[in-house]
Order: structure tokens, then sequence, then C-alpha cells
């Protein structure tokens, strides 16, 4: 698949997935089907046009052509959507388990999770909140139990990538390198531990 190719099919691929994430996030819909988008796309997400999108990538900056940033953003959203197609229907089943997820809130009242983090910054009363951000770790703790999977399965598909790791990975596909922002987040840790301790 030439170049030109793989950026029409993406901005297809990109207009449809988006619209599914807003009607799923917005509640017009009761369930996304991302896997269903990612299927009428059979062979963008493939390893062969992240391969050839690197390529161009290494020629655009070896010459300064200035498609290289734009070549940069293709090639970082086909590695992530090389990964992203493979947990596909892992990633439906969370999302979809999220949005149908209730929680009873203190007064007994079934609410959608959702909606359940509006209340808790909203509610003035310590033990109301406390009984909701108790429910909210119920749904949590289910939650990651589709995300375990998700992420021991992104990190074998980084390796087959190339990569050593998803950081790595993440660090070769953005314009910004992440072990700085970890370093300097450690520190801020360091610093304000005590302060944190006191306060709490």
């Amino acid at each position: 698949m030439n170049m030109e190719r793989i950026r029409d099919e993406m901005e297809a691929f990109r207009r449809e997935s988006s619209r599914e994430w807003y009607q799923g996030g917005a509640g017009l819909k009761d369930e996304v089907h991302m896997a269903a988008i990612y299927a009428r796309y059979p062979s963008l997400f493939s390893r062969e046009n992240v391969e050839e999108a690197d390529s161009a990538l290494a020629g655009a900056e070896a010459s300064g052509d200035a498609a290289a940033r734009r070549l940069r953003e293709l090639r970082a959203a086909l590695t992530l959507g090389f990964i992203r197609e493979d947990l596909k229907e892992l990633i439906d089943r969370t999302v979809n388990f999220e949005i149908a997820a209730k929680i009873k809130s203190p007064d007994g009242e079934e609410i959608p999770y959702r909606q359940s983090a509006v209340l808790l910054l909203n509610e003035p009363d310590r033990s109301r909140r406390a009984a909701l951000e108790s429910a909210r770790m119920k749904v949590v703790a289910k939650k990651n139990d589709f995300l375990v999977p998700i992420h021991r399965k992104t990190h074998a598909l980084a390796a087959r990538l190339g990569y050593s790791g998803y950081l790595d990975m993440m660090a070769g596909v953005k314009t910004y390198p992440l072990a700085p922002v970890r370093d300097e987040m450690q520190r801020f840790l360091e610093r304000t531990e005590s302060l944190f301790a006191r306060e709490l």
C-alpha cells in the first residue's frame, strides 16, 4: 500500500472512530463497536504499513523534508493502531463494561458509574463521599480485570515491533522523551512527600 493510500485510509478510519468514541462517551450510544470499524480497514494497521511509514520518515528526516512532521504523526498512528487492532475486542468489552456499570449512591439510588465521578466531586458531606468512592472502587477493581490483559498484550506487541517495551515505543513514536518527565515527577514526589503526609 503506498503512502497516499495509507493517508487516505487513515483519515477515513479516524473520522469513523472519532464519531464512535464521541457517541459512546456522550451517551448517544449504549455501546461502542470499534472492532467493527477496524474490520472495515483490514490492512491499514499491518506491520508492513508501520515499516513503510518508518522508512518514509527516515528518508524525509535525512533529506530535511518538511513532510517529516506529518510522516511522524502517521507513523505514530499506525504503530498504536497496530496494537489496538490486535486488542480491539478486549478494548470494546472494557469500554462497554464501563458504560454499562452502575453504582449505588449513599441514598440507595442506582447511578451510572461515569456520572458518579461528578457526584463525588460535588458532594460536600465527607461520609457520603467515602461511600461513593467505595462504590466506585468496586467498579474499578472489576475494570482492572479487563485492563490487565490489555496491558500485558500491549507490552508484548511493542516488543514484536522491535521496542524494548511500551515506554520505549512511546518515546520512539512521540516527539518528546518520557524519561525526563518520569524523573522530574519522581523528584517532585520526593520533595513533597512530608508535606503530603502532614496534610493528609
